[in-house]
């Protein structure tokens, strides 16, 4: 067979085979929503957060949004899914604006201690997000993973997603 045959093949079988698993992620997916993530491990810190090319960041959308810290459900849902109240918070707003803080064990009320960095998020790909922290770039993170998770709160079934990105820059 030809080799510039077999090279136009290989060419768009590994096209088509990328884009058929290749996660999208929309402006419309994020704008607007609430999600966590576990903090256990101090991967995000109150100024920044650090993720290594190569790791992972797992987002899980919070069903109830704006929650006041003595509201009833209050830190209800972190705690059924990941077993204690030690996470990282991400606010999606509109205008590609970005509330990020930590609840912790020891501060298991949502508050910001101290000035916070002003934080913008914009999509740069369907499958990418970019962080910039006062105006200078901070990471850029691929979604690699879409994913339904369902627990159990209050004597009910939910369910909710589960964004995995991989840090890629």
């Amino acid at each position: 067979m030809n080799p510039l045959k077999i090279l136009i093949i290989f060419l768009f079988c590994s096209n088509t085979f990328h884009s058929s698993f290749a996660q999208k992620i929309s402006k419309k997916d994020l704008k607007n929503t609430e999600w966590f993530e576990d903090n256990a491990d101090t991967i995000c810190e109150m100024f920044q957060i650090t993720l290594k090319v190569g790791d992972t960041l797992e987002l899980i959308k919070r069903l109830n949004k704006d929650l006041q810290h003595d509201s009833k459900l209050f830190g209800k849902q972190e705690l059924a899914i990941l077993g204690h109240r030690s996470y990282a918070n991400f606010i999606f707003r509109p205008k590609s604006s970005l509330v990020y803080y930590l609840t912790t064990e020891d501060l298991s009320v949502h508050t910001i201690v101290g000035l916070m960095p002003f934080w913008k998020w914009k999509l740069t790909r369907r499958e990418e997000i970019t962080f910039y922290q006062s105006g200078k770039f901070q990471l850029t993170l691929r979604l690699v993973k879409r994913d339904q998770i369902n627990f159990r709160m209050d004597n009910n079934n939910l369910t909710t997603e589960k964004l995995v990105f991989v840090r890629v820059k």
